[in-house]
């Protein structure tokens, strides 16, 4: 799922919940298990949720989950995601991102280049930038963005110059 915590451990923490707790037996007949599919005691974890909740930074233009778009839609609808907003880190991401995003109205998407891709990417200026945006109302904002000098992936003047113009 493109919602599910960096470990088991933590999501359980985050909802108070006690991995013991949770009885495998008691779901056996519920809908989602129809397909067959072994049950992992993190699906049962979100179909306990009530509220609805929003992915805030996916990339459902990048692999495996742009294969398997559908699928991921279909079962973030499941667990109770109500929005999936997909974050941008190229301009050829953003050609993606924007057919993406007619796919279902619960996808929302944003333009930005990640500092890792400030190396190959043009340098974009900010009318550029505010035209993407403006261009479709569920392009809802800029990223992915930011300053990455850990990697050394990209120049570091080339990162401060993209971030410049990306907040400006």
């Amino acid at each position: 799922y493109p919602i599910i915590p960096s470990s088991i451990e933590k999501a359980l923490k985050i909802f108070n919940l006690n991995v013991d707790a949770i009885n495998l037996e008691s779901i056996a007949e519920h809908d989602f298990l129809v397909s067959g599919k072994p049950i992992k005691k993190i699906d049962i974890l979100f179909k306990k949720l009530k509220r609805k909740m929003i992915d805030s930074h996916c990339h459902l233009d990048h692999e495996p989950l742009l294969e398997n778009l559908s699928d991921v839609i279909k079962r973030s609808k499941e667990v109770g995601i109500s929005k999936l907003l997909t974050i941008c880190t190229t301009v050829e991401s953003f050609d993606r991102i924007k057919n993406i995003i007619k796919i279902d109205p619960m996808i929302y998407g944003t333009f930005g280049i990640h500092p890792h891709e400030t190396e190959e990417s043009l340098l974009i200026d900010k009318n550029y930038i505010i035209d993407q945006i403006n261009q479709n109302e569920r392009i809802i904002g800029t990223g992915e963005t930011g300053l990455d000098f850990f990697y050394n992936h990209s120049n570091k003047k080339r990162q401060i110059d993209s971030f410049k113009t990306h907040i400006e």
